[in-house]
């Protein structure tokens, strides 16, 4: 979808990524398209695959190697505004539900990928996160049972419910799993020195789509 005029113009079907399976999850960074694919032939049921704009379009999509196609799904890749840090959901070493992962660009690539420390990821689905534009915020989807589910409001729908944590959570995360490589990105480099630490909090209820 185009913006013309202050106004959306008609959606056009991406044929040039498009497949006999499920496309989801897109997202538009430095010339890059990320989006997850159940497509057949990938190297998971689920995987994330990129395609680079070419002014005509995009070329064909390929799938992200090491860390990210490590499960048996996978997707939701969130980078931050330089480039500097991702982070997916995943579902894998033998865990029963998708978690969220951190990696940092370093200078040789990608570090390994980490699973995020309580309170990010919790017991139940954890998925769809998103940093904010200014990359102080990370913000996601969970399935977890809600802390506040004896208030006199109930706000779980049975469904999922939104979630907010200092982005710098996922970058201390990375540093305590012990990487020898630092992130390379600016912004992430910086949050390194950040020790806030914050429960997740309650926000409006919202069916995941």
């Amino acid at each position: 979808v185009g913006l013309e005029d202050g106004s959306f113009s008609v959606p056009e079907r991406l044929d040039a990524v498009a497949s006999d399976g499920e496309e989801l999850g897109p997202e538009l960074h430095d010339g890059w398209l990320y989006f997850n694919s159940s497509r057949k032939g990938g190297p998971a049921k689920l995987a994330i695959y990129r395609a680079r704009a070419n002014g005509r379009g995009f070329d064909a999509p390929q799938p992200l190697g090491a860390p990210f196609n490590d499960g048996p799904p996978q997707g939701d890749f969130n980078l931050s505004s330089d480039g500097g840090l991702v982070v997916f959901w995943s579902q894998r070493g033998g865990s029963s539900d998708a978690d969220l992962f951190a990696a940092c660009r370093t200078h040789d690539g990608w570090s390994a990928a980490v699973r995020l420390p309580p309170p990010i990821n919790a017991a139940g689905m954890d998925f769809t996160p998103s940093l904010t534009a200014d990359d102080k915020e990370l913000r996601f989807a969970s399935m977890r049972t809600s802390a506040h589910a004896g208030d006199a409001v109930q706000v779980l729908n049975g469904q999922s419910n939104l979630y907010v944590v200092p982005a710098s959570l996922a970058i201390q995360a990375l540093s305590s799993a012990g990487r020898s490589s630092r992130p390379t990105g600016r912004r992430a480099s910086a949050a390194l020195g950040v020790s806030d630490i914050a429960s997740p909090a309650r926000s409006a209820t919202k069916r995941a789509g």
